[in-house]
């Protein structure tokens, strides 16, 4: 798989898919998060049902298409997300938070800007991808 990369059009901060891989009975999705919001950096396992992958992709087509609205990728039962959030002139907002559920708790928030080009490049990958795991 080739890294799918979201970065920053102002900074070295991009939100990197180094995997996508579908689960065995087609329900979902588990993706290898790299996250680099300065000086924050992480690495993160994100599973994701069939459908709010979808939902994300779709809504991930109309806000480079319209430059307005946002697309959201959260798990139904969990509460990390990453969202992208179009601004003014073409300017595109990432977000989120990555949340660990096991004893040690942790938590990130993190947030960078990019714009369309940016979003446009990340979408056509994740396309590629969603092509080459498919069934």
């Amino acid at each position: 798989m080739t890294d799918i990369v979201l970065p920053s059009s102002f900074s070295s901060d991009h939100l990197t898919f180094n995997s996508i891989e579908r689960f065995n009975d087609g329900s979902g999705y588990k993706i290898e998060l790299e996250l680099e919001s300065n000086p924050f950096t992480a690495k993160y396992l994100l599973f994701i049902e069939q459908h709010v992958f979808d939902t994300f992709t779709a809504s991930l087509t109309v806000l480079e298409e319209s430059l307005t609205g946002e697309a959201i990728l959260k798990p139904d039962y969990e509460s990390q997300f990453v969202k992208i959030t179009a601004g003014h002139s073409g300017h595109m907002f990432v977000s989120g938070e990555l949340i660990t559920h096991d004893e040690r708790g942790q938590f990130l928030s993190f947030n960078f800007r990019t714009d369309q080009t940016c979003v446009r490049q990340f979408l056509n990958g994740m396309r590629r991808e969603l092509q080459a795991v498919a069934f």
